[in-house]
């Protein structure tokens, strides 16, 4: 979880939408906007089952795989036949109230044999999926279908998944641009989808700060759970990064138990290993500490930035009992939670530094 909308699109229909819907100042074709700019913009293609629902609830492409199937089985019928033929599966369908797929294999099976009338219209079928112009066609239909009525638009406005969306930068995009579309219609109904957006996005910690008049800005703390998310991504590719990363966050999970200053101490130790790890990985070296590592690298922008990373692992080899015995007398204070989160935020802070792995673009703005 990173505090992204995306995790959350199915909790926004009854805190937003369905709220934004019973607003006064609502006009017939806001559902019908929102939907069009939603499915322009952020949902996926249809793919799979989805795609084919979508074709054979068209009666354009029902028609032309009809066609293409007598084509594939080679069936020799004038127009007038073909339309006939057609026609009667299509009655048959809407009389018995059967699918209109199965109305349609069996009027190919009175022409061609069971398992021919099958496979040719499976072969139909697979290639108007596989034509990119005509699926680009077919979504243009439903969504001008969809889109035009108010009905139908709100409930696939309701529909949407998780799923459907490509990314959460495209999701957050369409957010933005919601406030526009209602500001077109009215001002107070602009103010409250900006209230209720506002009120979700506190509701569910997301990684947002919302700025008039409506930019959904990265927050610090949404930067800092973006950056941690990646971190336990890349560490998840590699069984050695994994396994460190999980001490890691056990150790900080034990102090719950007891923070002791010997918990804090291992907190350090477990993350250290970790970074020096990582950085081992990008460099391809077996064994090398964490100041070597710096030495190695050269992504610093700033030498102070090397010499401050250096430090902090001084840090952990000095204090004593954390990497090591340590310089005796060397400490000032016993380790408490002030060390366990100072080291904890500054040495996450940074692991960019020790691989290029982690994708800045998407920690700061989303997928």
């Amino acid at each position: 979880m990173r505090g992204e909308f995306i995790h959350v699109w199915a909790e926004m229909w009854p805190d937003v939408w369905s709220e934004l819907a019973q607003h006064p100042a609502v006009t017939r074709d806001l559902f019908c906007e929102l939907y069009r700019t939603l499915d322009t913009d952020v949902l996926k293609p249809p793919a799979g089952a989805a795609a084919k629902a979508l074709l054979f609830a068209d009666g354009i492409l029902c028609r032309r795989a009809f066609e293409s199937a007598m084509g594939h089985a080679k069936v020799r019928l004038t127009a007038t036949e073909r339309d006939a033929l057609y026609r009667s599966a299509i009655e048959e369908s809407e009389e018995l109230s059967t699918n209109i797929v199965d109305s349609l294999v069996r009027a190919l099976s009175k022409i061609m044999r069971a398992s021919s009338s099958h496979q040719a219209w499976n072969s139909a079928v697979e290639g108007i999926l596989q034509d990119d112009t005509e699926m680009v066609e077919l979504r243009r239909r439903v969504l001008a279908e969809t889109s035009s009525n108010q009905d139908k638009a709100k409930a696939a406005f309701e529909a949407t998944s998780t799923g459907d969306i490509i990314g959460e930068r495209r999701l957050v995009k369409f957010l933005e641009d919601a406030h526009e579309i209602c500001a077109d219609r009215d001002e107070d109904l602009s103010r409250y989808y900006f209230e209720l957006l506002g009120n979700f996005i506190t509701k569910f910690s997301l990684r947002y700060d919302l700025r008039s008049p409506c930019r959904l800005c990265p927050s610090l703390s949404g930067i800092f759970m973006s950056l941690v998310a990646e971190l336990r991504a890349h560490s998840a590719k590699n069984r050695h990064l994994d396994d460190l990363m999980k001490e890691f966050e056990s150790a900080v999970h034990d102090l719950h138990i007891d923070c002791s200053a010997s918990r804090i101490k291992t907190c350090i130790i477990k993350q250290v290993n970790l970074l020096e790890a990582i950085g081992r990985d990008a460099l391809g070296m077996k064994k090398a500490s964490l100041s070597a590592i710096c030495e190695k690298i050269s992504v610093f922008p700033h030498e102070m930035m090397k010499s401050a990373m250096k430090n902090l692992y001084g840090f952990a080899c000095d204090y004593p009992g954390i990497r090591h015995g340590g310089t005796p007398d060397s400490d000032l204070r016993p380790a408490d939670m002030r060390d366990m989160v100072v080291m904890a935020v500054l040495l996450t802070g940074f692991t960019p530094y020790l691989t290029d792995q982690l994708n800045m673009d998407v920690i700061y703005q989303g997928a």
